[in-house]
């Protein structure tokens, strides 16, 4: 309380009102005493002086003087008479003594050697002769009872300013005190906590005030509790909404009517390359760059009919897809734009292209010989039985190309498609190693290539199906020894690296370029396109020896030299516990 600066305030305005009236009240008395004692001392001289005139006026002139002596000795009062010459000589100097020759009774006070007096004269005739009765006597005595009288009346006045000053600060004090309770009630309640102090029982106005705040502190915890509830349900379905957007595989961006970016979900963040302390709380045409993207936007928060927009995100190489819808209200509040990565799509539809034209390109070359063969020996080259031989040796090559071609295809759909189902076993890859390096043999020899075996001590074994084992190597045996000159080596090791089984097939080849590298194991695609037609290639092996090392759950990787030769590995899942056994 004594920190409460209302306290203060009321206390300094009744504080100055009991001073200001205590001193008031003695400032008045000691005035009005000081003007009942002058005028009483007066109106005694005035009695006097008619006493002694009219005992002067029964005395013979020559006794007159004694009379005088006498009574002047026997009183403090002191009496002259004097004649109206005498009196007319000083009445400049005597008030009184002017006032009587104008024929009236004259008083004054005036100091005379340092101490006050208070004269009155009266005029009278004695014995014929006109006279002049002066009396004076000393105000000490008045001033000392006018100075007993004040100190004790500024006592009193102390006196009552110190009981004042005791009774406003209990009085303010219990005005105050429950100011303040209710005060630091007010400030709990503010602060969400239950206030204390408030059991007033009083009937004037601080009661009543009192009695509001507890009733309104009843009202403010139920609607607080109802505002936790549903504060409680909002973060609630705040969270799943935020785990739902957050386990969305499209990316999600919400903007204002300003276009300032309000929320993002992590997959923006990857899809876009950046980072949420440079993408949040930006513009959204600060954050991504793009016409097209600040096109929608502000047509969806004009209202207009939102349109798929796609973009390419340099940073990443993707290409994003992405719809804009606008946020409730007139006009709208924001918008939500919905992003989605077609980069896949859009590359498989390149992929899908380039199958249909390669498929139609490798299809319509064996055809357009045949054809053109048939069409030749129709002409007449059938007359000529050597002729006749060569053109029907070579429809029957572009007939066997045509066939390889078609079952090539078949069996990669049929791989992609999950159609053809595959028996997962234990194979002893060692055993089809070997057999597929004796079949490739003759190959190798009459086209002076050296096929060099690197095999373990012991056999190795893989979870695979024994014809699509035997399909991996056949295919990877004839890339190496068909891109192989004479006079190279082709190398086949195996082994074990860990958990895996490891088959190496090493040549001495041509060389892959490191940007084909990538691309190798696409569908008909071709390093060197005129080298692979002329070895008789169709373009799928390699795709083929990818999509069978997939579903063997294995994997093809490959590592190659210009000029140097190449080396593929093929990782499969080993069972290395059941040849210990063994």
């Amino acid at each position: 309380m004594l920190t409460s600066q209302l306290f203060w305030r009321i206390f300094a305005i009744y504080a100055g009102l009991t001073l200001c009236t205590a001193f008031a009240f003695a400032l008045t008395l000691n005035a009005g005493y000081r003007e009942l004692a002058y005028p009483q001392v007066e109106a005694r001289l005035r009695d006097n002086a008619n006493v002694i005139i009219t005992q002067l006026k029964k005395v013979p002139a020559d006794d007159r003087w004694d009379f005088l002596r006498t009574i002047n000795s026997s009183s403090e009062t002191h009496f002259e008479v004097l004649t109206r010459l005498e009196a007319k000589e000083l009445e400049t100097k005597d008030a009184e003594l002017a006032m009587v020759l104008k024929g009236q009774a004259g008083s004054s006070r005036r100091t005379v050697a340092s101490s006050l007096f208070q004269f009155y004269a009266m005029g009278f005739d004695a014995q014929g002769q006109g006279l002049v009765l002066r009396l004076s006597t000393p105000l000490e005595s008045v001033s000392e009872n006018f100075s007993w009288i004040s100190a004790r009346l500024w006592a009193t006045a102390i006196t009552l300013v110190l009981v004042g000053l005791v009774v406003t600060y209990v009085v303010v004090a219990r005005i105050i005190e429950p100011l303040d309770r209710l005060t630091l009630a007010a400030e709990q309640m503010a602060l969400g906590q239950p206030p204390k102090g408030l059991n007033f029982e009083s009937r004037n106005e601080i009661g009543t005030l009192a009695r509001t705040l507890r009733t309104m502190d009843r009202q403010l915890a139920q609607r607080f509790s109802e505002l936790e509830s549903q504060s409680r349900e909002l973060e609630e379905k705040h969270e799943q909404l935020a785990t739902v957007l957050r386990s969305m595989i499209e990316g999600v961006i919400a903007v204002d009517r300003s276009e300032q970016i309000l929320f993002a979900n992590d997959t923006v963040l990857r899809l876009l390359d950046v980072q949420p302390q440079s993408f949040m709380k930006r513009p959204i045409w600060e954050a991504v760059r793009h016409p097209q993207v600040q096109r929608i936007i502000r047509d969806a928060l004009s209202g207009k009919a939102s349109e798929r927009v796609e973009f390419d995100v340099a940073r990443t190489q993707r290409t994003i897809a992405m719809v804009a819808s606008p946020l409730p209200g007139h006009p709208a509040t924001g918008a939500v734009l919905v992003l989605h990565d077609v980069t896949d799509l859009r590359r498989l539809e390149n992929l899908r292209r380039e199958f249909v034209s390669n498929v139609s390109h490798e299809l319509k070359t064996p055809l357009t010989s045949i054809s053109a063969y048939a069409e030749t020996l129709l002409g007449g080259a059938m007359e000529d039985e050597e002729t006749c031989r060569t053109f029907l040796q070579r429809i029957e090559e572009q007939a066997e190309r045509l066939n390889t071609l078609i079952g090539d295809l078949i069996a990669l759909a049929r791989l992609e498609s999950a159609e053809q189902s595959f028996d997962l076993e234990c194979v002893n890859a060692s055993h089809v190693l070997r057999k597929c390096i004796d079949e490739h043999q003759g190959v190798a020899a009459s086209k002076e290539i050296t096929l060099q075996v690197e095999a373990p001590a012991t056999d190795i074994e893989v979870i695979a199906d024994s014809d699509g084992l035997r399909t991996i190597v056949d295919n990877l045996l004839d890339n190496a020894i068909n891109y192989t000159p004479a006079g190279g080596q082709v190398t086949i090791r195996w082994g074990t690296e860990g958990e895996w089984s490891r088959i190496d097939i090493e040549d001495t080849g041509v060389g892959i370029p490191r940007e084909h590298q990538t691309r190798i194991f696409e569908r008909f695609y071709r390093v060197d396109k005129a080298r692979s037609r002329e070895v008789g290639g169709t373009g799928l092996g390699l795709s083929i020896v990818k999509h069978l090392c997939q579903v063997f759950g294995g994997s093809i990787r490959v590592a190659s030299q210009v000029g140097v030769g190449s080396r593929f590995t093929v990782l499969l899942k080993g069972n290395h516990e059941a040849l210990v056994g063994r």
